[in-house]
């Protein structure tokens, strides 16, 4: 028997797959249905819109769209926000600038280092 301890709420329980319990799995369930029941009741809803209704954070709507549980393709103004910016995107976890920002110290970061050796 695998006992541990559920990454969310801390309750001990056999771990099957996943590292959640029964009753985390339930209610992440329960909060994705609420959330898909508010948007096909109001599609041109956005995501502020959705935590206001659902009571869920914008963060975890997030991570349920990042893991494709909810997705964009019928409700054109659930756009998220950017990881590092916070400006509204539809895809990936940072925007194109950030990214852009990002890449370039990397190799910047990379190149001082060649240098240096």
């Amino acid at each position: 028997m695998n006992l541990a301890n559920c990454s969310d709420c801390g309750k001990l329980f056999v771990r099957k797959q996943i590292d959640l319990c029964p009753d985390c799995v339930r209610k992440i369930e329960e909060d994705i249905h609420n959330c898909l029941s508010y948007l096909h009741s109001k599609p041109e809803s956005n995501i502020y819109e959705v935590s206001e209704a659902t009571g869920l954070s914008v963060a975890k709507i997030t991570k349920f769209i990042l893991k494709k549980r909810i997705s964009l393709d019928e409700f054109p103004n659930m756009d998220y926000p950017c990881d590092r910016c916070g400006t509204l995107i539809r895809e990936n976890k940072v925007c194109v600038p950030c990214y852009q920002t990002v890449s370039g110290l990397v190799q910047a970061f990379k190149d001082k280092n060649r240098l240096i050796k």
